[in-house]
């Protein structure tokens, strides 16, 4: 899933039965702020307040491709896409899956999809 933000909107979490949410060490923008939801936390909301891709996971589904992506901002690639390339040797479990979300945010942006 790949989903477009500006600075300081909010990302409404829902379904979240046996689901839980969780921001991927090294693939946010410098400074942003990490979140992570307990599992089952319906309606969890997170800020996403840097410009930048923000990519997160449910960690009971992560392998089976529970991964997505929020763009924030107008820039295109995001200014974080370089380092987050560089932090992918570090992920540890569903490196795969993190690679398939990048691939999925790259051809978002290519298609020329952007917030509303």
């Amino acid at each position: 899933m790949v989903t477009f933000a500006k600075p300081g909107d909010t990302v409404r979490f829902k379904g979240m039965a046996g689901h839980d949410t969780q921001i991927i060490e090294g693939m946010i923008p410098e400074g942003a702020t990490p979140w992570q939801a307990k599992l089952g936390e319906e309606g969890f909301v997170a800020t996403v307040d840097k410009e930048g891709a923000w990519i997160f996971k449910c960690n009971p589904h992560m392998t089976t491709g529970m991964v997505g992506v929020v763009v924030v901002g107008d820039a295109r690639p995001p200014a974080n896409r370089a380092a987050m390339e560089a932090a992918l040797p570090n992920v540890k479990v569903g490196k795969n899956m993190v690679q398939r979300a990048i691939k999925k945010m790259d051809q978002a942006l290519a298609s020329g999809q952007s917030p509303e």
